[in-house]
């Protein structure tokens, strides 16, 4: 730590003695080393970087997350395609049975309550292609926005029936495989960092010691500030005290 002072100051002028000025520039270096005896700071080294690892697999989870949300959320896409184009199937051939049932009505094959029965089923049939549309509508928006779009329809798509398989998993797989997931690893991560903590508040048991050292130049006239008359050096080692209990909570916590 550097730092650089000067002043000018003007004494009263007093009983016995008269007014006279002062002028003091002042010039300093420290340093300051904390000796890691205990691992205090490895450990803390330790603990940070397996934090930003297990961000790192959080990110990774995220992700896997995102790609597995939108497959899903296309299919079930795919499915209101598929139940929309059977509705309009059912609707289409109500329709004709309805308009065959008018015929026979009034060439007397049939009374006027098959006609309000075939009416019925038609519009049963007709009242789920609205629902079907607005289902669809709202699956396409959310998928656009799980792909960071403005909600909007999703293009041209292909058949349920044409869509990739998955590859086959092969029988005997060993379970290690478990490992390579992103949330297991991120957990991993976590629990290394949690135990670093631990050496952490287990090192603060012990005093800490630090070296300093000090270095400057005072003069009370700038131009001889850097003379060898005004430099002056100075060491310190400093140990502090433990605080026992305040530790032993601090390594309790960290346990947990």
């Amino acid at each position: 730590m550097a730092g650089a002072q000067s002043f000018d100051q003007r004494s009263a002028r007093q009983k016995f003695f008269p007014a006279f000025d002062t002028s003091a520039h002042q010039v300093d270096l420290s340093l300051a080393w904390d000796l890691d005896f205990w691992g205090k700071y490895r450990r803390a080294n330790e603990s940070a970087r397996a934090s930003l690892l297990a961000t790192q697999w959080a990110r990774e989870a995220v992700i896997s997350t995102l790609v597995s949300d939108v497959a899903a959320a296309y299919f079930q896409l795919r499915e209101l395609d598929l139940q929309l184009e059977i509705s309009r199937g059912t609707l289409a051939s109500r329709q004709n049975s309805l308009q065959l049932t008018q015929v026979l009505a009034k060439g007397g094959g049939t009374s006027m309550l098959d006609v309000r029965q075939a009416e019925q089923l038609v519009f049963t049939a007709a009242e789920t292609i609205p629902d079907l549309e607005r289902r669809i509508d709202q699956q396409e928006n959310f998928i656009s926005t799980l792909l960071g779009n403005n909600p909007g329809p999703i293009g041209a798509r292909s058949e349920v029936t044409e869509q990739p398989h998955a590859p086959e998993v092969p029988a005997g797989l060993p379970s290690d495989l478990l490992e390579r997931r992103p949330d297991i690893r991120q957990a991993e991560a976590q629990l290394v960092a949690a135990n670093a903590q631990i050496g952490v508040a287990k090192a603060a048991y012990f005093p800490q010691i630090s070296l300093t050292a000090s270095s400057g130049f005072q003069s009370s006239a700038l131009t001889s500030l850097f003379s060898r008359s005004g430099w002056n050096v100075e060491f310190r080692r400093i140990i502090g005290t433990t605080h026992l209990r305040r530790w032993k909570n601090s390594f309790r916590c960290a346990a947990l």
